[in-house]
This record gives structure tokens, C-alpha cells and sequence, in this order.
């Protein structure tokens, strides 16, 4: 709900931004619910926003920015469910692109890209990994054996380890 006022009314929440902000980051990390945390942190960017459009200084923003990021980093460290890192990994990208250049050093950037290739590597890897499955497959029933609905599922997460 808190995502649906920050797009709808952002000049009642530029007041709670710091607020709005403690909450939602706490959120991305809520092992409960793989929703929540992709909502929250979609919602993030949007704060960003929301202080640009009050003409908030480039220091302000690039420190939004640097917590923002900081807080995704860490989330997607830990997430298991692709979709949500999906929406971690493009909210991460946004908050980047809505501070604007100069945000990150040369180092930072390097580091950042290098993450980004080890999460390709992983999703690569978790590819292989589904399509080995009907090959791995020790039957020993015919309960054992993968029907139409396990394939659908494999080529779905394979899908959306593509998407990612």
C-alpha cells in the first residue's frame, strides 16, 4: 500500500521519506513474503523521485542512493526466489539512474560489474543445473518420473533465470 501513495500522492510523502525509507528497507529483507520484498524495493526508486521532485541537492540524492543500494545489495545476497531478485536487481538499477552520474567511484563501479557477472554466472548455472534434471532422473516408479506439469515448471524457472 505504502508503494501505491509514494506513486500516487509524492507530495504528501516527501515529508516521511526518512520514515518511509526505514520501513521499506527493512521490508526487502522479509523472508516471509517474496512479494513484499520486491514491492519494497521497487518502492524505493520512487522515493528518489519524490525528492527530485522537490529539488532535492545531488548530495542528498547520491546519499538516498548509497543506502538505498546498500540495503538491495544485501538483500539480493541473500535472495532464493529469481522474480524478486529480478525486481531487486531493476530496482537497484533505477535508484542509480534516478541519482544521476557521479554517484559511484571507479572502484564501486568495478566492483558493482563484477557482481553483476557472478549473477549471471549463478542464474547460468542454476540453467544447467534444471536441464540436467530429466537426464539425472533415477527412476524408480513411475511416481519418480517427471510429468508434463514438472517440465512446464523447469522451463519456467529456466525463463525466468533468462529474464534475469
Amino acid at each position: 500500500m505504502l508503494s501505491v501513495f509514494i506513486d500516487e500522492v509524492p507530495e504528501v510523502c516527501y515529508d516521511y521519506i526518512g520514515q518511509l525509507s526505514t520501513l521499506l528497507m527493512a521490508q526487502t529483507r522479509y523472508q516471509a513474503n517474496d512479494s513484499i520484498r520486491g514491492t519494497s524495493a521497487s518502492a524505493l526508486p520512487c522515493l528518489m523521485k519524490v525528492a527530485k521532485s522537490r529539488n532535492v541537492d545531488t548530495a542528498t540524492l547520491h546519499q538516498m542512493a548509497k543506502e538505498y543500494n546498500a540495503n538491495l545489495y544485501t538483500a539480493m545476497k541473500e535472495e532464493l526466489d529469481t522474480d524478486t531478485l529480478i525486481t531487486q536487481v531493476q530496482a537497484f538499477k533505477d535508484v542509480i539512474d534516478e541519482a544521476g552520474p557521479g554517484l559511484m567511484t571507479a572502484e564501486e563501479t568495478a566492483h558493482i560489474a563484477d557482481k553483476s557477472v557472478d549473477i549471471v554466472n549463478k542464474s547460468l548455472e542454476r540453467i544447467s543445473q534444471n536441464n540436467a534434471l530429466p537426464a539425472e532422473q533415477e527412476i524408480e516408479d513411475e511416481d519418480d518420473v517427471l510429468d508434463a506439469d514438472d517440465l512446464a515448471l523447469i522451463k519456467e524457472e529456466n525463463s525466468n533465470e533468462f529474464d534475469l
